[in-house]
């Protein structure tokens, strides 16, 4: 007789043959998230299904320290909740301009963003090769601390924005689909993994998006009516409490870049800290001297001066 657990061992490789059969996959099985292989084994190693509730957590958490990701955050909610004449002018808001087959833009970042072809087969903003397969590593030793550290740095909703961008200036600049679609179907992978946890842990809206990435994942180009993202304008803005574990509402976006620069190697310029409801209803008294104040870095509700 079979034992149980032998027989379960086997359900994978039986569905596989029943398919070789068939000569083909059924649709539900290409449109899994991870592909049919992920369709037959849902917790294989390397499907998003396989991601634990502690991975799902780091998967969408961010480093929000050194600022650079709240830049990164204006500027997309900037652009996504723009209409169409207000994008035609959005390179000019940039700086954008041609660089090495695509085109590099200013995000207020301490470098430009590089967008092309060959840019995104790399972590945006970074020499580090994509490869989603790493993140499946890191989930494996997720107990280790610098691992979950690292996962933290590399901020996963903030890359996938920073891919967004990037995409949107090559359809709206250099009208270059090849790289706009190599962008979308890296962001696609980046979305399967973590569409379970962004609403609820990131300061970082993305309404609609899964339907938009799908569109890009067939042969050729989407509909011409569905090539650009136009999300509702209404909810790309920062979160509120009550929408996000991680919402950093006080800084969501900036309420004045000046005072938080990016890359900030300071705990007294990092907005997270600063601006932190926990250190007082004034934030962090040890960052406000002169011209920096409370009242003039951190967003308050109603504008009121205070958090309570």
């Amino acid at each position: 007789m079979w034992r149980h657990g032998e027989l379960l061992a086997l359900l994978p490789a039986i569905a596989m043959l029943t398919l070789s059969d068939a000569e083909e996959h059924p649709p539900e099985a290409l449109n899994h998230p991870g592909g049919p292989r992920c369709y037959y084994d849902a917790l294989a190693d390397g499907c998003p299904s396989s991601i634990s509730a502690d991975g799902l957590k780091f998967l969408c958490t961010c480093d929000y320290t050194d600022n650079k990701w709240f830049y990164v955050l204006g500027h997309y909610l900037n652009i996504f909740r723009s209409g169409e004449m207000e994008r035609n002018v959005m390179a000019q808001t940039l700086k954008a301009r041609p660089e090495a087959g695509g085109v590099s833009l200013d995000l207020g970042l301490r470098e430009r963003v590089q967008c092309s072809t060959e840019h995104a087969k790399l972590w945006p903003g970074t020499n580090n090769l994509f490869d989603t397969n790493e993140l499946y590593t890191f989930l494996g030793s997720i107990i280790y601390p610098q691992v979950r550290h690292k996962l933290m740095q590399v901020c996963v909703p903030g890359s996938m924005a920073l891919q967004l961008i990037c995409q949107h200036a090559l359809l709206h600049g250099l009208k270059d689909f090849e790289a706009a679609k190599a962008y979308a179907l890296q962001a696609h992978q980046l979305w399967q993994m973590v569409n379970k946890c962004v609403e609820r842990q990131t300061p970082f809206p993305f309404p609609g998006l899964g339907e938009f990435l799908t569109s890009w994942t067939s042969e050729g180009l989407p509909e011409s009516s569905a090539i650009a993202w136009y999300p509702d304008p209404n909810l790309m803005r920062g979160k509120r409490p009550e929408e996000s574990e991680q919402h950093y509402w006080p800084c969501a976006p900036l309420k004045d870049p000046q005072c938080f620069p990016s890359g900030a190697d300071n705990l007294f310029t990092s907005c997270s800290e600063c601006c932190d409801p926990g250190k007082g209803p004034l934030g962090d008294a040890n960052c406000w001297v002169g011209e920096w104040t409370f009242a003039r870095c951190c967003r308050t509700p109603n504008d009121g001066g205070r958090f309570y």
